[in-house]
């Protein structure tokens, strides 16, 4: 089994949004289909694609977001959308995308991202919830810092 995860380029839109429709149930047109094709327009870069034999069969994509805290400036990297076509469903692609991944993402060097996964069960959406944490004395950019973290 010959699989291969790279950065989306735009000329794989509608393969993405296909995989994201797909495993998601997302009808065309609908709110979060719009938005999923939305969100790959703007950075096509931001999602990453699981190639089996040639097609693409999973997708993802990765939001990146900087915490400043005092002096020092964070790089999380928030993983979702994290879906794979349903006639490839529970043969483990979606692990192998999970797996390599991580290891794209995960050392933790100066200008590297380094990844907050939330738990999760493969094949099954689940909800995100935030919890906000107020924390005074810190400032971004002159103005106060709320942070939210992901659960």
């Amino acid at each position: 089994m010959k699989t291969v995860l790279r950065s989306a380029t735009a000329t794989d839109e509608e393969a993405v949004i296909q995989v994201f429709s797909q495993a998601f149930n997302r009808e065309k047109g609908g709110q979060k289909y719009e938005r999923d094709l939305s969100v790959f327009k703007a950075n096509p870069a931001s999602h990453h694609v699981l190639e089996y034999n040639g097609k693409i069969i999973s997708a993802l994509h990765i939001s990146e977001h900087r915490i400043q805290i005092g002096c020092c400036v964070i790089t999380k990297a928030d993983v979702g959308e994290i879906s794979t076509l349903p006639e490839y469903q529970g043969k483990g692609f979606g692990t192998k995308l999970m797996e390599k991944i991580v290891k794209r993402i995960s050392p933790v060097t100066p200008g590297r991202i380094c990844p907050v996964l939330s738990p999760f069960r493969l094949g099954v959406p689940f909800p995100r919830g935030f919890v906000e944490f107020p924390i005074a004395g810190l400032t971004s950019r002159g103005t106060y810092t709320v942070t939210l973290m992901n659960f």
